[in-house]
């Protein structure tokens, strides 16, 4: 095994100059990658199969179909950005589309992948407005409607999105959500069986090695993507990787 793993870039625009950044990374790691996994909220919007947002992206639309192409396994968690994907990204360009959590396993490891919304589950508007977009409304809607309807509304939905998410990042909330991960991770350990957990959603790096059950497990939250970089797990060792 020799897994990557992304989340959390938001990219806003084909203008965004993270976005050649990303595209180059997974370029990069698909070279000799048995896994990708790309954990929800890559973009700051993309919704269903509309080609609007295909045409915008291409570029890493086709590295990720090269990836698939070279047998790599590419696993898409859906974030709360980016939703109802499987239609274009799972059906035309091969990649595994989850909308909840989802495990990989090879050579004796086994991974926990998921965007990370339930680390708060006392954040009940946020679990709400989960259920909702990704509702069978939802999915009727925005894979029938026009494909301006849905960038507007899709837009609304972004800018809704990052006002319920919207805290003033001081160290007393940091640690508040570093509490957090370490509950929901002791909370997953003692219910699934996984020897690493990865995912994203609060954006803060943390990375926590704990035991539980007898067994040592490792814990890792991804942060935002401020600058080009990824997670490696293979039997080896576990890190995060810059470019």
């Amino acid at each position: 095994m020799k897994a990557y793993f992304i989340s959390d870039v938001h990219i806003m625009s084909s203008q965004d100059a993270r976005l050649p950044l990303l595209t180059n990374v997974v370029s990069t790691i698909s070279k000799d990658a048995t896994h990708i996994g790309l954990l929800g909220d890559i973009f700051d919007l993309w919704i269903a199969d509309h080609e609007y947002f295909a045409k915008k992206y291409s570029g890493f639309v086709e590295a990720v179909k090269s990836a698939v192409d070279r047998g790599v396994e590419v696993h898409y968690i859906e974030g709360n950005h980016d939703f109802h994907l499987k239609k274009f990204w799972e059906e035309k360009i091969g990649a595994r589309v989850h909308e909840e959590e989802h495990f990989i396993e090879s050579d004796g490891i086994r991974i926990r992948l998921e965007h990370g919304d339930f680390i708060n589950p006392d954040d009940r508007a946020y679990l709400i407005w989960r259920k909702f977009i990704r509702s069978s409304f939802m999915n009727f809607m925005t894979h029938n409607a026009p494909g301006t309807w849905v960038e507007g509304v899709g837009e609304y939905l972004s800018r809704q999105s990052k006002k319920r998410s919207r805290v003033e990042r001081t160290p007393e909330v940091d640690l508040k959500i570093e509490k957090s991960i370490e509950k929901y991770s002791l909370e997953c350990a003692g219910k699934y069986d996984f020897d690493y957990l990865v995912f994203g959603h609060v954006h803060l790096q943390k990375e926590f090695t704990f035991t539980a059950n007898g067994r040592k497990r490792k814990s890792i939250n991804l942060g935002y993507w401020d600058s080009p970089k990824t997670y490696l797990i293979t039997p080896e060792e576990s890190k995060f990787l810059y470019f």
